[in-house]
């Protein structure tokens, strides 16, 4: 028996988004019968940003990510969230899989605010409005739009660089520059910044809105 590796490609290859959207939903049903098991993380902290150990396990299956958190990393020209998934047979302990698991973690992420937003937000929810326009905001877009069919994403970020890389980036959403007070007054909006303070004022929201902070 030998233990299967998955790039990068291979993994993002593999992944479908409604496929993602269902089985996360499953996984969050299963562990709230007791079907799961899910330890609290474990941070390690170094100088220019921490690591998370993250093990998990369902029926068939357990395993651990380990996740990478580095700010900074965008002046280095790399993600700020990196991971790896080790993926073992839980009656023999036998690791199955060696993966990267940043795709895995992005749409992981993303889906987790799709499905809190289907039970959540209102039915008729036709607006979606983005703080932070990295990474995430991308995976964000692309997995609710699965379940909403909105008509005007608006988004706002420090830097306007990097709204032009989203927008460039989904090409066929309707996405709109905005300032964040405008931006938080959309049917659904999710939160996509690590910054350490408030960045949206209550003053600013309308009532029903329905806010993913990640």
């Amino acid at each position: 028996m030998s233990t299967l590796m998955l790039n990068k490609r291979d993994v993002r290859n593999l992944l479908i988004i409604n496929e993602v959207v269902d089985v996360v939903e499953k996984a969050f049903r299963d562990y709230t019968e007791g079907k799961g098991e899910m330890p609290s993380k474990v941070y390690l902290t170094v100088k220019d940003g921490d690591f998370r150990a993250m093990p998990a396990a369902l029926p068939g299956a357990a395993g651990m990510k380990w996740v990478s958190v580095h700010t900074q990393n965008a002046t280095k020209g790399l993600p700020t969230v990196m991971a790896v998934l080790i993926y073992n047979d839980p009656d023999t302990g036998y690791p199955l899989a060696l993966m990267d698991a940043s795709e895995i973690t992005a749409l992981r992420t993303a889906a987790t605010s799709a499905i809190a937003a289907k039970y959540l937000a209102r039915k008729n929810a036709f607006s979606m409005g983005v703080v932070g326009a990295g990474y995430q905001a991308y995976h964000h877009i692309k997995v609710h739009q699965e379940l909403f069919r909105f008509k005007e994403i608006c988004v706002s970020d420090i830097s306007p660089r990097a709204i032009g890389r989203l927008m460039d980036s989904l090409p066929s959403m309707p996405l709109r520059a905005c300032a964040i007070e405008e931006t938080v007054k959309a049917d659904i909006v999710c939160t996509l910044t690590p910054a350490l303070q408030p960045v949206i004022q209550k003053k600013w929201l309308v009532p029903g809105t329905h806010i993913n902070a990640v």
